[in-house]
């Protein structure tokens, strides 16, 4: 399909840990907590469970990919990338508004990094004017279509607009002009449709615009 509107916002965040956990101070509780893991200090469980090791944390930047990135196999912090991306395509038989959320993250100690998928759309078929709305949870995953799927026809349920509207603009800090661009996006999408096709389900406007 080909491209008419596209806008991606990414959010960075990596959480420093440090390579040592202190004793504490020596109390008479030392043998229940003798490393005060309970009381000072962040990690996956509270407690090492022979499994989990617990991490003394440091501190956070957020919003800097360039640390992201100098970071992205440190096993001493904690990684994370969201990324959402609205897009408006079209080709010969069918016309797209669609918004991709996508997060990755990567806990201290660990290799991997854990992902998270979700798609929103509202696609207009040309030959049979007929609309789809539409959510996919997890659609990276090769088997299945994923979770939470929900497609509907010639219905625009508010709630599903607002939530595409939310995974887009997560994290932003400068909302209005995403804002802008996003009704930008938007009108495009509804003058390809075309007045005398939207004429006939005004719902779709105001499900739009309503969770601006």
């Amino acid at each position: 399909m080909e491209n008419l509107f596209k806008i991606v916002n990414k959010k960075f965040y990596v959480g420093y840990y440090l390579p040592y956990n202190s004793v504490g101070d020596f109390t008479d509780s030392i043998l229940e907590d003798p490393f005060g893991i309970k009381q000072k200090y962040r990690a996956q469980k509270d407690y090492f469970d022979g499994k989990h090791y617990v991490y003394c944390f440091d501190k956070s930047v957020n919003g800097s990919e360039e640390e992201f990135l100098k970071n992205y196999g440190n096993p001493l912090c904690d990684t994370t990338l969201y990324r959402s991306t609205f897009v408006v395509e079209e080709n010969e038989d069918k016309i797209s508004l669609k918004v991709f959320y996508c997060g990755r993250h990567r806990r201290v100690g660990e290799v991997f990094f854990r992902k998270s998928t979700k798609l929103h759309y509202i696609t207009f078929n040309k030959k049979t004017n007929i609309f789809t709305v539409g959510r996919n949870n997890e659609y990276h995953k090769k088997r299945g279509k994923g979770k939470a799927s929900v497609v509907r026809r010639n219905s625009f349920p508010v709630a599903l607009t607002t939530e595409f509207f939310h995974s887009f603009m997560n994290g932003i800090g400068d909302t209005e002009t995403y804002s802008n661009q996003l009704i930008e996006g938007i009108n495009l999408f509804l003058s390809k449709v075309g007045a005398e096709k939207i004429k006939n389900y005004t719902d779709l406007p105001v499900s739009l615009f309503g969770c601006l």
